[in-house]
């Protein structure tokens, strides 16, 4: 009976604690679902529309009172390249300005606007296709240090875009005599990371088989264990040397891709194909490796077999007798 009556005490205390505060928020709940009028945007905010809700080339708000004191900005913080990698989520450039002098309270963020003067296309040599990225988006601007400083992020949406590198111009624009400011944004794309490892996987495949078939081709039954051993070093030599000079030009290349998928795979191919062929030149042939393999093997055998006292020959310890 007791443990019947606690159950339904604890039962009645969870239905009333319920009906009082009400159902248990939603992930990311707590938090506004995009950015304010003054502030950055949201804690949970994962889309571009929740990032930076406000569009570029949309009209501010008209000031009630427009300032006549002219305010000039300098930007003091941004990161004007925008690296994506082979992602293709949205990222923000967070670009702090400093006034001239402190922003009047009558000055709203909704008085500014950013105007997109040109859209955020894809440069390089002149054999590549013609590209656009989507018109970033932005959030109203941040007073803060007194409103001697002021924020906004900047909001790039790459999408579906292809690999290279996209660059744009922009321009901040005030209420009344606030000056405008011109913005420089650069977005780098590689290309998608299935695009580098099956060409990478199949590639190295065909290297391996070739390696393996020299290999097979030059012993014969004369060949010994050592000879065998000497043929495997190289040819993994090889394939490391191979591999290496494949992974390091696309992991540090941030635009990987960017004339085509043909072009990028024959690159690597031939990468690949002259790596394995110096490691192989500068290993210095099987021949050697097997040479110091055997030249190793004897020397060790050597020492094995000398008698523990033969270093003390010829030393003189003893023979010399005082006259």
């Amino acid at each position: 009976m007791r443990m019947r009556h606690l159950t339904l005490a604890l039962l009645g205390a969870g239905l009333l604690y319920l009906s009082i505060s009400g159902p248990p928020p939603a992930s990311g709940a707590g938090w506004p679902a995009a950015s304010t009028d003054h502030g950055p945007p949201a804690r949970g905010a994962r889309t571009a529309a929740e990032l930076c809700p406000a569009k570029v080339n949309q009209p501010a708000a008209t000031a009630r009172k427009p300032e006549t004191v002219p305010i000039e900005f300098d930007v003091h913080e941004s990161d004007p390249v925008l690296n994506f990698g082979t992602g293709r989520k949205p990222k923000r450039d967070f670009i702090v300005f400093t006034a001239s002098r402190r922003i009047p309270p009558t000055v709203r963020a909704a008085d500014f606007e950013i105007d997109n003067l040109e859209p955020l296309r894809r440069i390089g040599s002149s054999e590549l296709e013609s590209e656009r990225l989507p018109s970033p988006t932005y959030t109203r601007p941040h007073f803060f240090d007194h409103r001697k400083k002021m924020a906004v992020n900047l909001c790039v949406r790459p999408q579906n875009g292809d690999p290279g590198t996209y660059t744009g111009q922009f321009l901040l624009v005030g209420p009344g005599a606030i000056a405008s400011i011109a913005l420089a944004q650069t977005a780098q794309l590689k290309a998608e990371e299935g695009d580098f490892w099956l060409p990478f996987t199949v590639i190295l495949l065909v290297t391996l088989v070739v390696l393996a078939f020299r290999a097979f081709t030059e012993l014969d039954r004369k060949s010994t264990k050592k000879d065998v051993a000497a043929r495997v070093l190289v040819a993994l030599g090889s394939l490391a040397a191979a591999a290496a000079a494949m992974y390091i030009p696309y992991s540090h290349n941030p635009t990987w891709g960017e004339n085509g998928g043909l072009l990028a795979s024959g690159a690597l191919f031939a990468a690949a194909f002259t790596a394995a062929g110096l490691g192989t030149l500068l290993a210095g042939g099987p021949e050697k490796i097997a040479s110091a393999l055997g030249h190793f093997g004897s020397t060790r055998d050597e020492l094995k077999q000398r008698p523990s006292g033969a270093h003390e020959k010829h030393t003189g310890r003893g023979d010399n007798k005082p006259g």
